[in-house]
């Protein structure tokens, strides 16, 4: 049973870590930092690209705001905030496709994939993530890192994730 709780906040990016019942407070405290940038209207603060670009945990959290696959995401996504959550991934896929294409940065292969990763995992069934947004950000990197980012979703098996999402906004595009 503890177990069970402790894979409700487990991610391809997160399985390194020791199981617990609750998120670490590190994974909170940034969760909590996005949570209020992207709830601003227009332009993120300066601050938000700089955190972007420590990557690990800030970008994770990042893509987290689209697929809510792990705590605190997943609750956060609820139905009763909705509308709110809808924001926040939308405010998060632009903030991603701004970052992750923007010219004269470069991104590393680990980050791609680990990108990639946690996008397609938006996508599996049951996990209520924000398909066309998560699909959205897909057809950016595409677009920009052509090579790369259909190196790795082919490896990740992408073609049957967006098969089983066909029925998704978004996915039938990516595809």
């Amino acid at each position: 049973d503890t177990a069970l709780q402790a894979a409700r906040w487990r991610t391809p990016m997160t399985a390194a870590l020791t199981i617990s019942r609750d998120p670490p407070e590190v994974v909170l405290q940034i969760y909590e930092e996005w949570h209020r940038w992207l709830e601003l209207p227009g332009e993120l603060p300066p601050i938000v690209l700089e955190r972007i670009h420590q990557r690990g945990e800030y970008l994770r959290s990042l893509l987290q705001f689209m697929v809510c696959g792990s705590e605190p995401h997943r609750s956060g996504s609820s139905r009763s905030e909705h509308g709110s959550a809808e924001w926040r991934s939308h405010n998060a896929m632009q903030t991603t496709c701004m970052v992750l294409t923007a010219p004269g940065w470069q991104v590393a292969n680990a980050t791609l994939a680990a990108t990639c990763l946690e996008l397609l995992g938006g996508l599996q069934p049951g996990c209520p993530g924000f398909s066309l947004h998560i699909c959205t950000v897909l057809q950016h990197l595409l677009m920009v890192h052509e090579a790369d980012v259909l190196a790795l979703l082919l490896h990740y098996q992408a073609p049957f994730v967006l098969l089983r999402a066909l029925n998704r906004p978004g996915s039938s595009e990516v595809l």
